[in-house]
């Protein structure tokens, strides 16, 4: 029976290749368990930036933007995975962050080998507020640099830590470079 690129980059099987990316697909839900409500912003704190880098540092470029497409997907289907369960809706305050999951993943995974894992998912983490700001800026009608203020600025500390913390368990998760595609 042939084989595929898998999602960690080595010629596999359809199980090997497709449970890691339900598996960060579903770090990615968990993480969306993990809610801080903060006074001040109508955006929560969430573990889910954990589960988007995660999936960029130990699956393909392709894996990881599949991994949270399929996370998306299921959301928008009516899993009760988003953060606390809610149901996926329209003009909800966090879809312009949810919308950079896909694009955050695929990008911590090109860049990783590039320039670090560090560097990487602090991309990640900017291909995930940059639409998240613009759309809290035009969801809540708040001008933009407003939206910068409580949609971005104040999450980069606690979004570098879920970086960091990826990063030391990806390294527990390592795939070796020689195996490793693009």
């Amino acid at each position: 029976m042939g084989g595929m690129v898998g999602a960690l980059g080595r010629r596999e099987g359809f199980a090997e290749s497709f449970v890691p990316v339900l598996g960060m697909m579903l770090v990615t839900a968990l993480g969306a368990q993990v809610i801080l409500p903060l006074p001040f912003t109508p955006v929560p704190l969430t573990g889910q930036v954990f589960g988007v880098l995660l999936s960029g540092l130990v699956l393909t470029p392709m894996g990881a933007f599949a991994a949270q497409g399929a996370y998306l997907a299921g959301a928008r289907l009516g899993l009760p995975w988003l953060a606390g369960g809610a149901p996926w809706v329209g003009g909800m305050v966090t879809l312009g962050y949810l919308a950079g999951f896909p694009l955050a993943a695929w990008a911590v995974a090109r860049l990783r080998r590039r320039v670090g894992p560090g560097w990487a998912c602090l991309a990640g983490v900017g291909a995930i507020h940059l639409p998240g700001v613009l759309w809290l800026s035009a969801v809540t009608g708040r001008p933009l640099a407003e939206a910068l203020w409580i949609g971005s600025l104040p999450f980069w500390p606690g979004d570098a830590m879920k970086g960091l913390l990826a990063i030391a368990v990806a390294r527990r998760w390592a795939v070796p470079p020689e195996t490793e595609a693009e």
